[in-house]
């Protein structure tokens, strides 16, 4: 467990604006495309999550639409560990 992993996660829960837990959504206020980007599904991959950090950061003035942003898979990127019990992969149909 690092302490850039931590602040990650302190980064989702301190933006969380939603009822799934280390999610949050950057929203216009006026209709448009809705997008949702979800990084850290696999614990080990920490890429996804530091790209969420930096793309969040250029979201301030949306023209229209909404941007959710998902830390898929908390526990197991805490843990910089592939997944806690199962493949989130084989969960998706």
């Amino acid at each position: 467990m690092t302490e850039a992993r931590i602040e990650a996660l302190e980064f989702f829960a301190q933006r969380q604006n939603t009822s799934l837990s280390y999610s949050f959504i950057i929203c216009s206020g006026v209709p448009g495309p809705k997008i949702v980007i979800m990084g850290g599904v696999h614990g080990n991959e920490p890429v996804g999550v530091d790209a969420i950090i930096e793309i969040q950061k250029d979201l301030t003035e949306l023209k229209r639409g909404e941007v959710t942003f998902i830390l898929g898979n908390p526990q197991a990127y805490l843990q910089d560990i592939r997944f806690i019990s199962s493949n989130l992969n084989r969960c998706f149909i």
